[in-house]
């Protein structure tokens, strides 16, 4: 067999990258995303931040006496007993007056611009805490008030229908519903965060390879079918113009990948900080989710070995797709069959998408172990699945070499292929005629 020369290699590499790093759509794209991701970032958090300050938690300490009118029969609940047993000492203080027609006193009382009327009653079968609050009185601060009465209202009713105290206690434990297999612990909070996580990995995946996955295949096609190729193949080896172009475009979408990550985190950062200083905080989004990875996973996910090999797994996902773009661009030896051979690499990328995809929704943010191990499937899911813990570091690396040995045995069977078919010009090709290709020494 003929030595695997790349002669030449350093030249195309170095050549098709600043080419590409410096073509105006890259660096426009970049530098956009970027601030779109930086800016964006910051005024999702200022939003948030504004919509929960706006949650305003109002203080009754100026409240002394409340006006209550009861139309259900069930007479009014001793509001102040019950605020001082929920340890509410600002509304436990409170003077609840009773009152016998409650239209009738607030026409009297139209005056008092600091007044709070209270009235129960029933209509259509359904209980109505209606709240008259004086014009000096917050709406929102009158309707947070109303609120805090429900419960002490609901008590009444329930004791006003004779049950005991210990039948009491059993009506008002609340019920929820939850699901888990045998030996697992469910967790609501941390199978929405795997779910989010595993769609956000793949996303990227799917899309960072689709762009630049087909325009590698493009552009090797194109390479291979050009009349200056003759020309380029008097200082170059067709291995090293392949591996050149290929692993150029590789290069180019991981640091177009970085850029846009170290931008988000800046986003993430910077606008923490200037949210934090705008309203006076002493923590924001960005700890409160540090603080809910910590306490849903456990160390299981969102580790540092965690996050360190789902990064690579990503960037090699990434790589070994656009390998494969590469090889379908290889086979290609006539310029018109370039959009037939996009085919090739779409199609495998498409249903192993959608294969993990679903099989994420089904099985609740899980994937069974063969599908990462097969590296068509297992570049969608791996990344993923390992950041959230439901595949081990150890399991990890392993699908990592996986995919690293495949990327290199894809990569060299590329070479060979786009070698063989160079000056390719028999019968239409077939895959007997790739193998027999392939195999040529």
């Amino acid at each position: 067999m003929k030595s695997f020369k790349l002669t030449g290699f350093s030249k195309v590499f170095s050549f098709t990258l600043k080419s590409h790093i410096k073509n105006k759509r890259f660096i426009i794209t970049t530098v956009a995303f970027s601030l779109i991701l930086m800016i964006g970032i910051t005024v999702l958090l200022f939003i948030y931040t504004g919509s929960e300050k706006n949650k305003k938690n109002y203080k009754f300490d100026d409240l002394d006496k409340v006006y209550v009118s009861d139309e259900t029969g069930f007479g009014i609940p001793d509001y102040s007993a019950y605020f001082q047993a929920m340890g509410n000492k600002e509304l436990s203080n409170v003077e609840f007056v009773e009152i016998e027609d409650c239209e009738a006193f607030v026409k009297e009382n139209k005056k008092k611009s600091d007044m709070i009327v209270i009235n129960q009653y029933l209509d259509n079968d359904e209980y109505i805490i209606r709240v008259i609050s004086g014009i000096d009185v917050d709406e929102k601060k009158a309707e947070q008030f109303a609120n805090l009465l429900i419960p002490a209202f609901e008590n009444q009713v329930y004791i006003k229908s004779g049950l005991s105290q210990e039948e009491l206690v059993q009506i008002l434990v609340p019920v929820d519903i939850s699901v888990s297999r045998i030996g697992e612990e469910f967790n609501k909070t941390k199978e929405l965060i795997t779910i989010i996580a595993f769609f956000i990995m793949m996303f990227l995946i799917y899309f960072m390879v689709l762009f630049y996955g087909q325009a590698i295949c493009t552009e090797v096609s194109l390479e291979k079918t050009s009349k200056l190729v003759e020309q380029m193949l008097t200082s170059v080896t067709p291995y090293a113009l392949l591996m050149g172009k290929i692993l150029a475009n590789i290069t180019e979408a991981i640091l177009q990948v970085f850029i846009w990550i170290l931008s988000a985190v800046i986003g993430l950062i910077g606008g923490n900080f200037i949210v934090m200083n705008a309203y006076g905080l002493e923590s924001n989004v960005v700890t409160q989710l540090f603080d809910i990875l910590k306490e849903n996973f456990k160390g299981q996910g969102f580790s540092v070995a965690a996050i360190v090999i789902s990064i690579v797994l990503m960037l090699v996902s990434i790589i070994f797709y656009m390998i494969f773009a590469g090889f379908a661009g290889s086979l290609v030896t006539k310029p018109e069959e370039a959009s037939n051979m996009q085919a090739i690499f779409i199609l495998p990328m498409v249903v192993s998408y959608m294969i993990v995809l679903m099989t994420i929704i089904s099985g609740e943010g899980k994937v069974p172990l063969i599908m990462n191990l097969i590296p068509f499937t297992g570049a969608m899911s791996a990344p993923g699945i390992v950041l959230v813990g439901n595949l081990s570091v150890g399991w990890g690396i392993i699908v990592l070499a996986i995919m690293i040995i495949s990327s290199l045995l894809l990569l060299w069977l590329a070479a060979r292929i786009y070698k063989g078919l160079m000056f390719y010009s028999g019968s239409k090709l077939s895959f007997k005629n790739i193998l027999k290709v392939a195999k040529n020494k």
